[in-house]
């Protein structure tokens, strides 16, 4: 993630630029959710630390999509609780 959004402010590029008719907040999203989902309890530090990389990516690439920030909090506020 964070390569992709650096290449892409290298570039002066944005996002829908590379998206050509995929989403990729969503691809990642669902990987992500499904990686959470078979994690353990043991890996609480590296699932946090996935979902700030994936807060930040999701910042510098969909600054104007707030929903996607309320997204990644609510998930990573519903992880943390069961966890």
């Amino acid at each position: 993630m964070d390569r992709l959004s650096n290449y892409l402010a290298d570039n002066n590029l944005n996002v829908e630029n590379i998206e050509n008719g995929n989403n990729i907040y969503s691809l990642f999203q669902i990987n992500i959710q499904e990686l959470v989902k078979n994690s353990d309890s043991s890996e609480v530090k590296n699932t946090l630390n996935l979902y700030s990389a994936f807060l930040q990516f999701t910042l510098k690439c969909y600054p104007s999509k707030h929903e996607y920030v309320n997204e990644i909090m609510k998930d990573a506020a519903n992880y943390c609780s069961r966890n």
